[in-house]
C-alpha cells in the first residue's frame, strides 16, 4: 500500500496506521497484540464478553453478521466470512457485547476507576479525549483513538455483516452502545444514536448551510475517483453533486453497486449528502497547489482523482 500523504500532511482514516500501532505493541510488550490487549485492557477493565478469535465468541450466544443481497433493498444473506484476518486485528478485530462496551464507556466516564480500583490516572483517561487534529468530514475533531470533540465521544465499527456504534457524553455519564448484525445497520446505529443523544442529554448535529456554487465550480469536481475498496463517479447535477458509487468489499470480494447519491456543497470544496441512508454525512475534495483535485474524501477515507 502507497503512502496517501506525508505524515502531519492531512487527516484521513487510515486502519495501516493502527496495524502499525499494534506491532508497535507487539515489540515494546513482547507479547502477541492479543495477549497485551487481554492483559493490560480486557482483564483489568473486567470485559469478559471481549475476545478477537472466533474460537472464543463462539462459546457464548452470537450473532450472526448479514449482508444486503442487492444494495439499497431490503433482502439479506449469510455473511459467511466471520473473522478478519488477523493481521488486522489493532484496527478491527474486537469481538464484544453491549455490556462490555458500556463497561469500557463507565470506566471513561469514571476518569480510569473500575469497580474501585484506579486502573488509569484521570489525566492519562482525559489525554485520550483531548482533540489531536480537525477530522474533516467524518467528525470535528479526532483524539486519541476517540472522535466528535470535547461534548461527546464516539466511535464506530464495521465488518462483514456487522455495525457498531458507541456513544459517550461523559459530564453527563450517559453513554449508548449499538450494535447491528447487517451490513446496512449504520442507517439504525445513526438514526437511534441521534435520538437517544437529543432526548437524554440534548445534543443534537449541527445544521449544515448550504453554499451554492456555479456549474462552473462543480463540474471542477466532476469525474472519477477509486481507492482500494471503493470507486465514485462524480457527475454535476443541477447546482448539486451526483455520485454513483461502486463498493469493493476486501473481505467478500464481491463488487457492488450501491444507489447513487446526492450530494449539496455547503463550501468551497465541501458538500453534504441531501437524502438516503447516508443523509447528513458530509464529503469534501482536497487540491493540489496548483487548484486541481487531489482527492475525494468520503466516509473519512480518501480516494484518487482518476
Amino acid at each position: 500500500m502507497r503512502q496517501l500523504a506525508a505524515p502531519d500532511e492531512l487527516w484521513f482514516y487510515n486502519n495501516a496506521g493502527f496495524n502499525l500501532a499494534g506491532r508497535v505493541v507487539e515489540q515494546v510488550t513482547g507479547q502477541t497484540f492479543e495477549q497485551a490487549m487481554r492483559e493490560r485492557v480486557f482483564e483489568p477493565l473486567g470485559l469478559e464478553r471481549t475476545f478477537f478469535f472466533a474460537h472464543e465468541a463462539i462459546v457464548h450466544s452470537v450473532a450472526v453478521g448479514h449482508t444486503q443481497v442487492t444494495p439499497g433493498e431490503d433482502e439479506h444473506e449469510l455473511a459467511t466470512k466471520y473473522p478478519l484476518p488477523r493481521s488486522v486485528n489493532p484496527a478491527g478485530g474486537i469481538i464484544s457485547n453491549v455490556a462490555d462496551l458500556l463497561r469500557f464507556a463507565d470506566f471513561h466516564m469514571h476518569d480510569g476507576m473500575v469497580d474501585g480500583r484506579q486502573v488509569l490516572k484521570p489525566e492519562t483517561v482525559r489525554a485520550m479525549w483531548q482533540a489531536q487534529t480537525k477530522a474533516a468530514n467524518w467528525a470535528d475533531e479526532w483524539g486519541i483513538r476517540w472522535f466528535d470533540g470535547v461534548q461527546m465521544l464516539s466511535h464506530g465499527g464495521s465488518t462483514n455483516g456487522f455495525q457498531a456504534q458507541l456513544h459517550v457524553v461523559a459530564e453527563k455519564e450517559f453513554a449508548i452502545a449499538i450494535l447491528t448484525n447487517s451490513g446496512r445497520g449504520a442507517a439504525l446505529n445513526t438514526a437511534v444514536g441521534a435520538w437517544a443523544l437529543e432526548s437524554y442529554v440534548g445534543l443534537t448535529a449541527a445544521e449544515r448551510e448550504q453554499s451554492p456554487l456555479s456549474e462552473e465550480q462543480l463540474s471542477h469536481f466532476a469525474g472519477e475517483y477509486r481507492q482500494q475498496q471503493a470507486e465514485f463517479s462524480v457527475t454535476v447535477d443541477g447546482g448539486a453533486l451526483r455520485v454513483k458509487p461502486v463498493s469493493l468489499s476486501p473481505l467478500s470480494g464481491k463488487r457492488t453497486e450501491p444507489p447513487a447519491f446526492v450530494m449539496d456543497p455547503i463550501g468551497d470544496t465541501e458538500f453534504v449528502i441531501r437524502d438516503g441512508e447516508a443523509a447528513g454525512r458530509r464529503v469534501d475534495f482536497l487540491l493540489h497547489d496548483d487548484g486541481s483535485v487531489r482527492f475525494i474524501r468520503v466516509h473519512g477515507r480518501l480516494a484518487d482523482r482518476v
